[in-house]
């Protein structure tokens, strides 16, 4: 009877972890780098993982994971600054070299949310309950991102 409550719990936790794995991997990689964002996911895993027990019902898993992803790649930051290490920037190697500069051009949210849509196909609702956020919150922010990558690329806007 233990070994099948313990199996039935790794399953549930296995569950839930497979249906908020991708997209919280992808939003932290989309704010913070290939690098930081990888090793922000990666604490966000392991907190899972240590109060898998406590997070069993939480209503927003991937938001709440995501913001536990940002608290661990900001201690990371700080704590490279202490050492006088570079901050890391944005890694992702995109089609164009001018793309990378006017992603940094944007704003965080702008930049989370722009990847997200544009380059994972993630819907836009499903980024708003990762960001912990409105939709159309995120919709604000896409069509911002956009106007100023435009404008960044020298492209029309169109205003």
């Amino acid at each position: 009877m233990e070994v099948q409550s313990a199996l039935r719990d790794k399953t549930d936790y296995l569950d839930r972890w497979n249906a908020v794995e991708a997209p919280i991997r992808r939003a932290l990689i989309a704010r913070y780098g290939h690098e930081r964002g990888t090793e922000a996911f990666a604490d966000a895993r392991a907190y899972y993982w240590e109060h898998r027990e406590r997070m069993a019902n939480h209503p927003n898993l991937a938001g709440y994971l995501f913001r536990v992803g940002q608290s661990a790649a900001r201690r990371r930051r700080l704590r490279a600054a202490l050492i006088d290490r570079p901050a890391d920037g944005v890694q992702d190697r995109p089609l164009d070299h001018r793309l990378a500069g006017a992603l940094r051009g944007l704003s965080a949210r702008q930049r989370v949310c722009v990847v997200l849509v544009f380059a994972y196909d993630m819907e836009r609702a499903e980024v708003a309950q990762i960001l912990g956020c409105d939709r159309s919150t995120v919709d604000t922010h896409v069509q911002r991102g956009l106007r100023r990558l435009r404008q960044a690329l020298g492209e029309k806007t169109g205003r």
